[in-house]
């Protein structure tokens, strides 16, 4: 019987404002900071490998700051015209928000 190979879940790791961030192995916690200068702008997950030996993925933020995937619902307003709906926060940030509307806008 062949052996079914699960997919790693794919890490992220924030680079600080100095475009300093710490790589953290999630098979043996070996911490190792490096400079993420190289890996900004890049939209593709980076291979590491471990002094452990272990190998995984992960993609490097720069974002100024965190987004905390969220599942909140709530409704949406507008005075002119005057409706509301139901829509789904996904993510919250100190800067902003990502929401997804539920059902077309009802009249109120």
């Amino acid at each position: 019987m062949k052996e079914i190979k699960v997919e790693a879940p794919l890490l992220t790791f924030y680079a600080y404002t100095n475009n300093q961030t710490t790589i953290v192995c999630p098979s043996c916690d070996f911490e190792k900071k490096i400079d993420a200068t190289p890996y900004k702008g890049v939209n593709r997950a980076l291979k590491v490998k471990c002094i452990c030996g272990e190998v995984f993925r992960c993609v490097i933020e720069f974002r100024k700051c965190y987004r905390k995937k969220v599942n909140l619902s709530g409704e949406h307003f507008s005075e002119k015209p005057r409706k509301r709906g139901i829509l789904r926060v996904e993510e919250i940030s100190m800067e902003g928000l990502k929401f997804s509307s539920l059902d077309p806008v009802m009249s109120g």
